[in-house]
Order: structure tokens, then sequence, then C-alpha cells
């Protein structure tokens, strides 16, 4: 930019991949979802009350696409296209100060996210990571034998895993206020997401180094520091949504669960928690001989 002074350096790379797939689902069929579960076998008919509570969760499922298995469920065939997308940038700018000190900083911007849709819509689940990297560096030349760096660094990361929709079907919210969580159905296909995302596990890391080089004769002596600080905010409750899970078809029409996974109302305020370590190590002294033969 200023002819032997200051330069300046700057790269972008970028990913858009778009991946299709088939997913195959069991899913109940008309009759199955007015509550006569037939027997594939002898073809037997049960009729089974469905809970007006459970109604709203059964009209989310698709109907089947494909063949019937003479069970009341049958076979559903989407297409679905998986997403990912990822970014990345550099930038660095180097400075001449003066004959004897020289002056860098360097940014890295590095997010990327993996999307994948379920084959029942509108959900999703996947995964996420946004990186941070910024340093800062100095360097003085205090004679032709003495030479002094400093740096500063800082990182952070965030991977995140993914889930959704939010706030789509809120009426539906196992747990008020934190979206749809996710169903389990022994017999057919899961709804929903996973229960406990979104979550992520944010790391800050904080360095600052300091090396001095001297050299004297076949002599090469370096001193100086080291200190790092590591910050880690983690948000990852486990099933924040809630899970519901069933044992078999009949009991989910009847509304009669297996079990309930998720946290207390009250409980989980989607706060942040920290844990905080400081590492410091001092290099005091460094010797290296030099040895012509």
């Amino acid at each position: 930019m200023f002819r032997d002074r200051i330069f300046f350096f700057a790269n972008y790379e970028g990913l858009r991949e778009r991946q299709g797939t088939t997913s195959i689902l069991t899913v109940l069929d008309e009759e199955g979802r007015q509550g006569r579960l037939r027997n594939a076998t002898t073809g037997a008919v049960t009729q089974v009350e469905v809970n007006p509570a459970v109604k709203p969760y059964l009209d989310l499922y698709p109907l089947p696409n494909r063949r019937n298995f003479g069970n009341s469920t049958g076979e559903y065939i989407v297409d679905i296209s998986n997403r990912t997308t990822e970014d990345y940038s550099m930038s660095r700018m180097d400075f001449n100060l003066s004959d004897r000190d020289t002056f860098y900083w360097r940014y890295v911007f590095n997010p990327s996210e993996a999307i994948n849709p379920s084959a029942i819509t509108p959900f999703f689940a996947g995964n996420g990571r946004t990186v941070h990297y910024a340093v800062l560096s100095e360097t003085h030349i205090f004679s032709p034998s003495m030479l002094n760096e400093f740096r500063f660094g800082f990182n952070r990361s965030v991977p995140e895993q993914l889930g959704g929709p939010i706030h789509e079907h809120s009426n539906l919210d196992f747990i008020p206020g934190e979206g749809f969580g996710n169903i389990t159905v022994t017999g057919i296909a899961g709804l929903g997401a996973s229960g406990s995302a979104p979550r992520y596990f944010l790391t800050n890391v904080f360095q600052a180094t300091n090396t001095t080089s001297y050299m004297r004769g076949a002599h090469n002596w370096k001193f100086g520091f080291d200190l790092q600080r590591e910050q880690m905010n983690l948000n990852s409750a486990q099933e924040r949504r809630g899970a519901w899970r069933f044992s078999n078809i009949s009991n989910f029409l009847r509304g009669i669960p297996r079990d309930f996974r998720g946290q207390l109302i009250g409980t989980f305020n989607g706060t942040e928690y920290s844990v905080i370590v400081v590492a410091v190590s001092y290099r005091l002294l460094a010797m290296r001989w030099r040895v012509r033969i």
C-alpha cells in the first residue's frame, strides 16, 4: 500500500455443497390414524381410542406414498437435500515502522454449517462452527545480536449443535417456550429434532508471549514468557426441549408414554456457565551452541 512500509494481503475461500438423498420412513396409514390397528398376518383389526392430546402430533406425520405393509402402516419416501456451507477469510497487514521495528496483525474468520433436513418437514438437525483467530505481533531489534518479539493472540471457537425449528408449532411445545422436542415411537418414524438442541460450547483463548533472543559467538540465548487464559462458556442442557418415548403404536395413540426426558420447568433458563483456566509458563533461559566442523 505504501512502498516498502505497509503491506496488505487478503484471501477468501467458500464452499457450498448440496447433496441429495432419499429418505424412507414407516408411517401410519389412514386406518392407523383412526386407531384401527390391523394384524398383518390374520387381518384382525383392533380398535384403539385415539387420545385427543395426541391428535395434533399425529397430524404432523405424512401419509404413506408407497407400499402398504398391511399392519396400518406404510412406506413414505421423500428426497431431501443436505446443505453444507463454509466460508474462510484471512487478512494480514504488515508495517515497517522503522529500521528497528516491525509490526503486523492477522485475522481469520471461518464459519461453517451443515444442515440435515428431516424427511418430515419442517424439522431439521445439524451442526455448526464459527472460528475467529486474531494475532498482533511487534518485533524490535536492539542490536545486531539482540532481538525481541512480542505477540498477543485471541482465538474463539464456537461449536454448535443445531436443531429446529424452535418457534414453529409452539402450541405443541412439551416445555413451554423451549420449542418442539422429540417423539420416538417403536414401529414408526420419530417426530421432531433433537430435544437438546440448540447447544453451543464457546471457548476463548487469550495468549501473550514475549521472546528475547541474544546471540554471542557460538551461543544463542532465548528467554521470555508465555501466558494463556482459556475461558469456556457452555450452554449445553440435556433434553432442554424434552423427549417423549412410546413403546409401541398402540400406546402412542392412547397417549401412554414409556418415559419422558427433559428439564423440569424453571430449572433451565438458557443462562451460560463459565470455566476459566489460566496457564503461565516462563521460558527463563534456553541456550544453544553452534559447533563448526
